[in-house]
């Protein structure tokens, strides 16, 4: 029987320490872009909630890795699991 589990910590600089594991565990780094960019032009999610990383537009107070060879979605840059787990670490200032 798989066993699918997410693990969410609670932190500071979410996107550093997204960094920081997904280069440890040899994983990637999920990349929202593509949806920040479309809630902005349509108004749904304000500048302020929002911060340039990795060259791209991301969520201040989240980010997320997945396992390489995992599916995701173009779009929300989230991972949809497989045979590997999904990390989250959420920003305290959220």
């Amino acid at each position: 029987m798989a066993l699918h589990w997410k693990l969410v910590i609670d932190c500071r600089d979410p996107h550093a320490l997204a960094d920081f594991w997904a280069a440890a565990l040899e994983y990637t780094v999920e990349d929202p872009g593509m949806l920040v960019e479309q809630l902005l032009a349509a108004g749904q999610l304000p500048e302020a909630l929002t911060l340039e990383h990795g060259g791209t537009r991301r969520f201040r107070g989240l980010a997320a890795i997945r396992h390489p060879d995992d599916a995701y979605d173009e779009v929300s840059g989230t991972g949809q699991g497989g045979g590997s787990s999904s990390r989250r670490c959420r920003s305290r200032r959220a």
